[in-house]
């Protein structure tokens, strides 16, 4: 399911460049969810795509913060302002909350709050020449 998206090789470098590099990575809870039903209706198999998602969340290195009243606060707020979808707007509220680059392969994040691809942060802190 990965393998045959577009974005799995720029995604993959990133993480992968991460990992190596010991780059923290922070995402709000819900991303579990997101990614574990994303994936599971695409491959039709839920239990191979839940070891696939712990896998991801648990070997990857990535922390989970949750959802709490102040990121919620934020969230609120930067999504009203925005107009973000509710789960996009506690992503760009975790990245303002700790100073963090808001990486991600959403284009309305990109657009609307300064998001950064992963190909274009590997391009920034790397030197590669990843396609975005």
């Amino acid at each position: 399911v990965l393998s045959s998206d577009p974005h799995f090789a720029a995604a993959s470098g990133f993480l992968e460049h991460c990992l190596a590099s010991d780059v923290a990575l922070a995402v709000p809870t819900l991303a579990r969810v997101e990614v574990a039903c994303a994936l599971s209706r695409r491959s039709g198999d839920p239990t191979t795509t839940l070891d696939l998602v712990t896998s991801l969340f648990v070997d990857r290195g990535l922390t989970e913060q949750a959802v709490d009243a102040p990121l919620a606060a934020v969230a609120a707020r930067a999504g009203s302002m925005l107009g973000l979808r509710g789960a996009d707007a506690c992503y760009l509220a975790l990245a303002v909350l700790l100073d963090a680059p808001l990486i991600t392969l959403d284009r309305e994040l990109i657009a609307r709050a300064g998001g950064i691809t992963p190909a274009a942060w590997l391009r920034l802190h790397s030197g590669e020449r990843a396609g975005d």
